[in-house]
């Protein structure tokens, strides 16, 4: 199913789009964010190329702002070719999903 148009023009999904490797799936009908337990719109999950999780959780330090976090450490670390070995998971903020 195809999202509202609006979705693409954020520039949270432009940044996304610069991220070599990196894929956006747009969960219309929920399904997907009910599958991983996703409660909230920060929440993400990032897997390496072979599908395994290597984080899930938000990747700011509290709603609506920026700054380091695990998660971005995490994701730039398994980026730069650190090969990781456990799950992170973190908490997330953001606007609850209906």
């Amino acid at each position: 199913e195809n999202p509202p148009s609006s979705w693409n023009s954020e520039q949270c999904v432009r940044s996304i789009r610069n991220i070599r490797a990196s894929s956006i799936i747009y969960d219309t009908n929920g399904r997907s964010s009910d599958s991983v337990g996703a409660s909230v719109s920060g929440f993400c999950i990032f897997m390496n190329p072979n599908g395994k999780e290597i984080f899930s959780g938000g990747v700011t330090p509290e709603r609506g702002h920026r700054g380091r976090t695990k998660g971005i450490e995490v994701i730039e670390e398994t980026l730069n070719g650190d090969k990781q070995t456990r799950t992170v998971r973190t908490s997330s903020f953001g606007c609850k999903i209906q």
